[in-house]
């Protein structure tokens, strides 16, 4: 063999790979701690020398470029995989605190509504939840044993002291939503 490495030919590309593949996947596993990572690197760098086929003067200028190669290569592969798991990190970061927002929004939302409700008389307390069940007009009156009418005012009075009592409840929603 001469001075000069011929990549060129097959031959002489196979026999060179299959010599330093051992230990440039030690090295590349050793840089990634992972086999399968460290082999598609050590692939994807002999690729770039079969495609390019650079000349070297000899095995040792060879492995030199090699070992470079996959550790640079390596090194770049973390920097993409740290970049990827801090951006997904970050993305799970937010979701959450989206949701913690929600949820203290919600319960904030929850109570004020709970204690408007709390105010109102108990018989008006009453016909209202019996509507909010889906209840009709003359079913809550025979229930209760009060006139339809008398079911009408309460649930009237019920909506107007609720809405007045929170219409700086969707001021409240539209600000932090």
């Amino acid at each position: 063999m001469s001075n000069e490495l011929d990549l060129g030919k097959k031959s002489n590309y196979h026999r060179l790979y299959s010599e330093m593949y051992t230990g440039l996947k030690y090295f590349a596993t050793k840089i990634l701690n992972s086999e399968d990572e460290a082999e598609d690197i050590i692939q994807d760098v002999w690729l770039k020398v079969w495609d390019k086929k650079p000349v070297f003067e000899n095995k040792h200028k060879l492995k030199a470029y090699l070992y470079q190669s996959v550790k640079n290569t390596a090194l770049n592969q973390i920097r993409i995989s740290n970049k990827r798991d801090k951006h997904h990190t970050q993305l799970l970061i937010d979701q959450i605190e989206d949701d913690i927002s929600s949820k203290i929004i919600e319960s904030e939302v929850y109570a004020l509504i709970n204690h408007t409700f709390s105010k109102l008389s108990e018989a008006t307390k009453r016909v209202y939840v019996e509507k909010l069940n889906g209840k009709k007009y003359k079913e809550i009156a025979e229930d209760l044993d009060i006139s339809v009418n008398t079911v009408k005012k309460h649930i009237n009075n019920a909506n107007h002291y609720m809405k007045d009592n929170l219409k700086h409840l969707l001021e409240f929603i539209l600000l932090f939503c």
